[in-house]
């Protein structure tokens, strides 16, 4: 099965990001405590200031996290690096002009 990636209203990084949030509000249960909630929460908050190539918003973020949540932090950058590739490709595709995402 191939998966196309069309750059829709709906399927924009801030639509993204907003039903990203409301996915983690509804299961907020199932978190162990609070705390880890709202790591959750700001994790979302800053891959989308990663993917909307906000790198001062982002380095601010993450630093507020690693000083907050040391654990965490490392833990999910780690698991996270394997899929910088992906991310980043990601990102260019959001980030480009409304003219590129046409063909030639």
């Amino acid at each position: 099965m191939t998966q196309t990636l069309t750059l829709t209203s709906d399927k924009s990084l801030e639509g993204e990001l907003v039903y990203k949030l409301m996915l983690i509000d509804k299961h907020r249960a199932v978190f162990d405590t609070a705390r880890h909630y709202r790591f959750c929460r700001n994790w979302v908050i800053s891959k989308y200031h990663w993917l909307a190539r906000h790198r001062l918003r982002f380095a601010l973020r993450m630093a507020g996290a690693a000083l907050c949540h040391p654990r965490l932090t490392w833990q999910r950058l780690r698991l996270a690096l394997p899929n910088l590739e992906g991310n980043r490709a990601f990102s260019k595709f959001h980030t480009r002009p409304p003219d590129a995402s046409k063909g030639s």
